[in-house]
């Protein structure tokens, strides 16, 4: 009888290991996806932002949002939450194109603040795009 408790410790521990190490290894990859749709950004940015490629840009910032979301968040948005997909969305390639052509949104300082400066943001997507595209400095 001593014996089952020890295996089910055991257990027990090895699930939280695992469980820690599977989040870590996932920040790692989002971390990973991010700077990788960034870069994809850049190089439009840097090709000279041609209008007409902005699709590529809207898919580059849907990739972008999907993977920085939780697991849970992307179903989320999959299905029944798609407005608020469209607006990260939106942002997202809003924020990208201001690098090159000036978006009104941005010019408004409560729009910047209220996407980049929220002091508990949902989306920390949003703020580190506002760090990359410059409206907020990298912390």
């Amino acid at each position: 009888m001593k014996l089952l408790p020890r295996i089910f410790g055991a257990l027990v521990g090895v699930l939280v290991v695992s469980f820690i190490g599977f989040n870590v290894a996932i920040a790692a990859f989002r971390d990973r996806l991010f700077d990788l749709n960034v870069h994809r950004l850049d190089a439009w940015v840097e090709a000279g932002a041609d209008p007409k490629a902005i699709q590529t840009v809207v898919e580059n910032c849907g990739q972008l949002v999907m993977a920085q979301a939780g697991w849970f968040e992307r179903i989320q948005l999959a299905t029944y939450l798609r407005d608020e997909l469209d607006f990260r969305v939106d942002v997202c390639t809003k924020m990208t194109a201001n690098r090159v052509y000036k978006q009104p949104e941005f010019d408004n300082p409560e729009a910047v603040k209220m996407i980049c400066w929220d002091t508990h943001p949902y989306h920390r997507v949003f703020v580190r795009l506002c760090e990359h595209a410059g409206l907020r400095p990298a912390e």
